[in-house]
This record gives C-alpha cells, sequence and structure tokens, in this order.
C-alpha cells in the first residue's frame, strides 16, 4: 500500500515549486488506498464518448476573481482540448509515443439545468469571504450533487500560497460535498485574470484517478499503475527534454500527468484508466454520462435554453457625505443582459439605463436603491432598502475626543455625534469586550482567529473638526494587545491606522504594524483564546501630520486584516490630544511653500539644523509616490525653486515630505 504523507507532499513542492499542480487535499491518503476500479479494454475510440456535466461556482467578493462567462468558457474549451487531443500534432510528440496518443472520448460541458431543473449557463456566482485562502469550507458556501455534476470551485486564492488547485483522487474525498476540483481564478481559463499558462488537465486527471506518471515518489523511479506509460522519476519543473530516459527507457516527458513544460498528451492506458473509473460506483463517477443524467442536467445532444438573468450589483461605498458620488457596477449572472434599469431614491439621476452608473447624492438621509435586468430569457429584480446612508457634510465634533469602550450600547453613543462605525462584512466586526482593558471595564476586540483569510475589518471614528488644528501635531493615542498564535498566520495579523479628510473617498496610511512587530507580550506565541495581562498591552502614538490639520470633517480608521490566527485588543483611544490652535513659529524644521495654491514660481523654504543631502517627495492623497529629487542644503534658511515638481502635477492636494540633515517634515501643497 502506498501513502503519500502531507510532509512528503510539502517537500517537494515547496523544493521544486510545484504549485501548478494539482493534488489530493493534505488529508487525503494516496489513491492506491481508494477502492479498486475494474479495467477495461485499453482501446475504446469507437464512438464511447463520456459527457460529464460540468457547475463552476465563482467564489467571490466583488473583485477580480469574479472572472468572466467568456473566461469560465475558455477554459472548458481548453479542458476539451486537452482530453480529445485537439491540441496535438503529433509531429511534435517524441516518435515513440506518437502512436498511443489518445482521443479520451471524454468531454466537459457546462450544465444548462440546476438540480432542481432550472435554467443555468453552468455558473453559479457567490459573495463570500471565503474565496480568500479557499478550503474545504469554501466548498460549503455552495455545492451540486456530486452524482450528477463535476463541481469546479473558482477562488481568488488557495489555503496554501503555492498551491493553484487541487482535486481528491476518487475515495479519498472526506465526504460527498468536497469531490471536485478547486481553481485560483488566474490560473483558470485562457482570457481574462489567466495567462492560459497552466492546463486544467493535470488536476481533471486526478479526478479521474490518474496518477502522477512516476506515480507515488517524485524522483524515484515508479509506476503509474498504467501499461503504456513507462517507469520515470518525472520532469524537473520548468524543463521538457524528449530525450529524457530515467529508468533504462525514453520518458513520456510529454505526458499530462508529469511535470514538464510540455504535456500535450494521454495516452490509450490513461484513457482506458479513467473510462474504467467512470464505469465505476466509487465517489458517483458511474452516473454523472448516463444519457438520464444528461437529460437532467441539460448536456444531451441539441438540448438549448434561454435563461433568465439573476441581478446583482455593487456600489463603492454605502456611506458617504452629501454631495459625493457612488459607483454601481452591474454584477448579474446567468444570462447575457440586454437592458438595465435602475432606481435611486435621492440620487441624481434618479433612473438610469446604462450598466454601470454614478449617482450623486446631494441631501442627507437613507435610501433605496433598485435594479431589474433584461435578458431574453426575462427578467429580474434586485432591491436593497435602505442601502445607501448620506451624511450631512458637517456637524461634525470639534475638539478632541476619547473612547474607552464604557458604554455598553457601542458602537452607539448617548451622545449620538459620538457614534462608531463598525462594518460588519460577512458578519464579522470589531466588538465591545469586558474580557480585557487598560481603563475602566471594557475595551473593543476583533477576533482574527475566526475570520477568513484576508479580509479585513474597520472601526471608524466619528467625524472630527479639525478646522481649529494649524499645526500637524495632532495625534491619535491608543492601547493596543496582540500575541501571534504560532501558526501559519504568524507575521502576518496587521493593524493599520489611516486618516481621510474627504468622508471617506481616499484614506491615508499613518500607522502600520504586523506580526512580532505588532505583538506586545514579548513574542511569546498563543494557541487558542489570547486575553491579555495587564502587562500585556502597549500604548501607540501616531501623528497625523498635515493631512488633518484645518479639514472640516475628518474619520480616523482602525483596521485590522486577518490571516486566521489571533485576536486584536483596543482601549483607550484618544484623537487630537496635543493639537494647537495656533502656529509653532520657533519650529528650527518649519516648511513654508509660497505662493500655495502652487505655480511654477513656487518656492519651498526651509530652515535646517544641518547641512547635507534631503529627499523632497510628493505623494497623492492615496500615499502614491508622484515626485522625487535629492537637494543639498545648508544650516539656516534654504529657498528651493519648486518650478520642475509643479510641471509634473496636475490638479489637486499633495503632500512634499522632506527628510534628511535633521529635517522630517511634511507640508500640504494644493494644485488649482
Amino acid at each position: 500500500m502506498k501513502t503519500l504523507r502531507l510532509s512528503l507532499l510539502l517537500s517537494l513542492i515547496m523544493t521544486h515549486a510545484f504549485g501548478q499542480h494539482g493534488w489530493g487535499d493534505r488529508t487525503a491518503n494516496y489513491p492506491d488506498d481508494a477502492p479498486r476500479i475494474p479495467s477495461i479494454e485499453l482501446n475504446e475510440r469507437g464512438g464511447n464518448l463520456k459527457v460529464i456535466p460540468v457547475v463552476v461556482h465563482v467564489i467571490h467578493n466583488y473583485g477580480e476573481e469574479n472572472i468572466s462567462d467568456a473566461q469560465v468558457q475558455s477554459a472548458i474549451v481548453q479542458l476539451n482540448e486537452a482530453f480529445s487531443a485537439a491540441n496535438v500534432n503529433p509531429n511534435e510528440i517524441a516518435s515513440s509515443f506518437r502512436d498511443i496518443i489518445a482521443d479520451t472520448e471524454i468531454e466537459f460541458r457546462l450544465a444548462k439545468l440546476d438540480p432542481e431543473g432550472n435554467c443555468t449557463n453552468g455558473i453559479t456566482r457567490t459573495v463570500s469571504p471565503l474565496t480568500n485562502s479557499a478550503t474545504n469550507a469554501t466548498k460549503d458556501v455552495i455545492g451540486w450533487p456530486r452524482n450528477m455534476y463535476l463541481n469546479i470551485w473558482v477562488v481568488n486564492s488557495l489555503e496554501s500560497s503555492f498551491q493553484v488547485n487541487y482535486a481528491y483522487w476518487p475515495g479519498t474525498e472526506p465526504s460527498a460535498a468536497y469531490d471536485g476540483i478547486l481553481y485560483r481564478h488566474s490560473n483558470f481559463g485562457t482570457i481574462g485574470t489567466s495567462s492560459g499558462n497552466i492546463s486544467p488537465a493535470y488536476v481533471a486527471g486526478v479526478y479521474l484517478n490518474l496518477l502522477p506518471v512516476w506515480g507515488s515518489n517524485y524522483l524515484t523511479c515508479g509506476d503509474d499503475n498504467v501499461a503504456d506509460t513507462p517507469f520515470t522519476i518525472g520532469s524537473q519543473p520548468n524543463s521538457c527534454d524528449t530525450t529524457q530516459v530515467t529508468c533504462g527507457t525514453l520518458d513520456n516527458v510529454q505526458n499530462i500527468m508529469d511535470y514538464s513544460t510540455c504535456g500535450l498528451m494521454f495516452t490509450e492506458g490513461q484513457k482506458a484508466r479513467m473510462h474504467s473509473t467512470l464505469a465505476s460506483s466509487v465517489s458517483e463517477r458511474d452516473n454523472l454520462w448516463t444519457p438520464a443524467n444528461l437529460l437532467a442536467t441539460g448536456t444531451n445532444d441539441g438540448f438549448s435554453n434561454s435563461c433568465a438573468p439573476i441581478a446583482d450589483y455593487h456600489a463603492n461605498r454605502t456611506e458617504l457625505c452629501e454631495g459625493n458620488e457612488v459607483d454601481f457596477t452591474d454584477f448579474s449572472w446567468n444570462a447575457e443582459i440586454t437592458d438595465w434599469s435602475w432606481t435611486f431614491e435621492g440620487g441624481t439621476p434618479a433612473t438610469s439605463t446604462d450598466q454601470h452608473p454614478t449617482v450623486t447624492y446631494s441631501t442627507p438621509g437613507i435610501y433605496d436603491v433598485s435594479f431589474t435586468v433584461t435578458s431574453a430569457g426575462g427578467t429580474d429584480t434586485r432591491m436593497f432598502q435602505d442601502y445607501i446612508l448620506v451624511k450631512p457634510y458637517g456637524n461634525a465634533v470639534l475638539g478632541t475626543i476619547s473612547e474607552g469602550f464604557e458604554q455598553e450600547s457601542f458602537p452607539v453613543n448617548s451622545s449620538p455625534e459620538l457614534n462608531w462605525s463598525t462594518p460588519e462584512p460577512a458578519g464579522y466586526k470589531w466588538e465591545r469586550t469586558t474580557d480585557a482593558f487598560t481603563s475602566g471595564d471594557a475595551s473593543s476586540v476583533v477576533d482574527l482567529g475566526s475570520i477568513p483569510y484576508g479580509l479585513t475589518i474597520d472601526m471608524i471614528s466619528p467625524p472630527l473638526d479639525f478646522s481649529w488644528v494649524t499645526t500637524d501635531n495632532a495625534t491619535v493615542s491608543f492601547d493596543v494587545a496582540y500575541a501571534e498564535d504560532g501558526g501559519q498566520s504568524s507575521g502576518n495579523e496587521k493593524l493599520r491606522v489611516l486618516v481621510s479628510y474627504n468622508c471617506g473617498e481616499s484614506w491615508i496610511q499613518r500607522y502600520n504594524k504586523q506580526g512580532s512587530a505588532l505583538s506586545t507580550n514579548g513574542g511569546t506565541t498563543v494557541n487558542g483564546n489570547f486575553v491579555p495581562t495587564s502587562s500585556e498591552w502597549r500604548t501607540e502614538s501616531v501623528t497625523l501630520g498635515p493631512i488633518a490639520a484645518q479639514e472640516p470633517y475628518v474619520l480616523i480608521r482602525f483596521e485590522a486584516t486577518s490571516h486566521t490566527g489571533s485576536k486584536i485588543y483596543l482601549d483607550n483611544i484618544n484623537i487630537a490630544n496635543g493639537a494647537l490652535g495656533i502656529a509653532v513659529e520657533e519650529n528650527d524644521n518649519a516648511l513654508s511653500v509660497y505662493p500655495n495654491p502652487v505655480l511654477e514660481n513656487s518656492v519651498l523654504e526651509l530652515t535646517s539644523g544641518a547641512s547635507g543631502m534631503v529627499m523632497m517627495e510628493v505623494y497623492d492623497v492615496r500615499g502614491k509616490l508622484l515626485w522625487g529629487e535629492s537637494k543639498a542644503v545648508s544650516v539656516g534658511l534654504n529657498r528651493i525653486p519648486l518650478a520642475e515638481m509643479v510641471g509634473k502635477l496636475p490638479s489637486g492636494v499633495y503632500f512634499l515630505q522632506v527628510n534628511g540633515a535633521e529635517l522630517n517634515s511634511t507640508i500640504k501643497l494644493v494644485r488649482e
């Protein structure tokens, strides 16, 4: 009995970068441990076509992983080309193997009827954060009966970063619900987000019970239990040596089940093994291709349908200030859309027939959005009640504020102007807890161990009026507690503090720590529930700088990024402490630019306490570096012309940072 254990699998993959190939899940035994599937005759080319109905479940969070129908269809074409040998020029194959190139007589077809007999195009779309770091739990989101369909799940990323796909060999899956193939979107199909360089045929071969050509031990002479594939140790990755001999005979390096870069063919023996799998009740493969199932799934010859669409859309933001815009994106599916009809309560325009409209909301309030799409097969409407929250630009809190999470109603405050915002992607959020604190009786916590990989969880301050702050010394201080969990997530859990002066339209990072830098307990890993002691907290202070100074509507955002690790606690948040309402003229490192708004004759004046080189850098409001130059400065007042810099800037707001020669200062610039 051959068993491929996790340690061997990981060492092979990590050492040889084999992420492009599908393997059984880490808990699955090697396929020789599965029930044996009876053998059948090798040569079945005489019209023995087996059609396998396919459903592709696109699991997404409105990102690029929500691939197009066309990309899905390109992957099915790619599969069928490989399994029919349509992509093979026999002259390209080593002469020793030309006579056994197999048209496997297996065809994959997208289903046209779902398990209830409803019209489908064979592609489902489900919104879930489990698209990130996908595991079997992702398959629990949606799945169709495996005895009727080959389930394919397309996701943003897999749990192991080196994997791009995986499948179980028949009989090794932990449950029927997990049987099928999991693909990363960037390696599925030949267009869109995928380069097409990695064929989906290898992992489909695993699904149909094919072993790698070397059998159970890579780089050791082995056998895949197929008579016409020679013993081999396998090819090195990123290689294609068609003269390779490793076990006494010429290797079939152009076999799809090898690790070479030129996998083009299945053999007649592999075809027989796959047909044997389809004739077996193991994992219910024997029902997939039956005439009754083809009728039930709409994959029989000649079947056609025209489906009604399923309406879906997404807004780039649902909370905004009066006078701002919202971009709406159509994500409808299940049919080719011909007409769009939008209704925007409180918006301008109030209606639209554009596919992706932009709407301005000028009046504070809470508004509904309704959306109807039409295809040749019908219509569908989706309505979100109270979807858009428009806030008045004003009425922000003037002065400093403190938040110790003492009110049980947090984030709601007895003084409404002090309400915090805790968005809940997929139901996850920052919450008040009395388990640990540095002052009072409570703090705020986010349990990243229960939150899907890559998901960010925000806690946003009340709007703050900083029009009284004329210097850049306003700070945010807070107490934080965090311990690494010692698992795969170690070093990756992240906490950021960001500031916005334009009602959340853009955010600028002011604090970013993760892993050991964020840890507050001395670096000790904690497995399980982390509850900090009084000594396992640290106070942080973040300078907001010129970004917020003199702005009438400032938001502070605490953002935690999950790597499914530990908890992060926050307490004793103090905002704008230390801010002054008058300029500090005695600052030796002060910067000034005049005129500002800047023109090509603008000059930077800086006073330096030392001579040397300074680096001048200009960033936009999103933190993107736009321009940089080094200059020599001397002790005292320096005047630097800004014509070159100004000539490169379109209209907008920018930040000029000067570092070096004992300077570390930033000033806001406006280009009209």
